[in-house]
């Protein structure tokens, strides 16, 4: 039985130092954030896991023209998702940012969508660490929450959010936070989205 309840700090392998490791705070009903510089010497609990690696994010920013307009991309050569470059700083409600992300017109790409928790975190260095910068210039020195499309069953009408800087938060879906919205690369593989099929 791998189940250890909830608010667990638990520890990675991710080392920080010759003496410090990294360990994460587990709680469905809290918050799920990192926590740097921490002695090895300590006692954490532990949670096994088997399997490959996850790699960090590949991102690369360019520039697409459609329509005659220029539009900012970064593209994820791991995952093959296209994120938004330097989304507005305009914070909406959960139901609202949905509908954003599935109204948006950018790139010569429709169907944009919310991120899950899983395709956010996939701009988290797996040392524990992001500011998102080939997402925004902003989040370098502005610390942004971004939802995700991810709810908790445990807390009805709630969803996952998640800090520039790598922090797991839940928040109520009424309350107010940034939104940067995805799409999955539409062309085939060894080829990138250049504004048009």
């Amino acid at each position: 039985d791998w189940e250890l309840g909830h608010g667990r700090y638990l520890w990675t392998s991710q080392e920080r130092s010759e003496d410090t490791a990294l360990i994460v705070f587990d709680s469905y009903y809290d918050s799920y954030y990192y926590i740097n510089d921490t002695s090895k010497d300590l006692f954490y609990a532990v949670r096994c896991v088997r399997g490959n690696t996850i790699p960090d994010a590949d991102l690369h920013s360019s520039t697409v023209s459609s329509g005659g307009s220029n539009f900012e991309i970064v593209t994820d050569s791991t995952t093959r998702l296209i994120w938004q470059k330097d989304p507005e700083d305009s914070k909406k409600n959960w139901k609202n940012a949905l509908a954003y992300c599935e109204n948006l017109e950018h790139a010569g790409l429709s169907n944009w969508r919310l991120p899950n928790n899983n395709e956010l975190a996939s701009l988290i260095d797996n040392d524990g660490s992001s500011n998102f910068p080939e997402i925004s210039d902003a989040t370098a020195s502005d610390s942004r929450e971004f939802w995700t499309s991810s709810s908790l069953y445990e807390v009805s009408g709630s969803a996952f959010t998640l800090h520039s800087f790598g922090t797991w938060t839940i928040e109520s879906k009424t309350g107010k936070n940034n939104v940067l919205c995805v799409h999955n690369d539409p062309c085939m593989e060894g080829q990138w989205w250049n504004g048009s099929e």
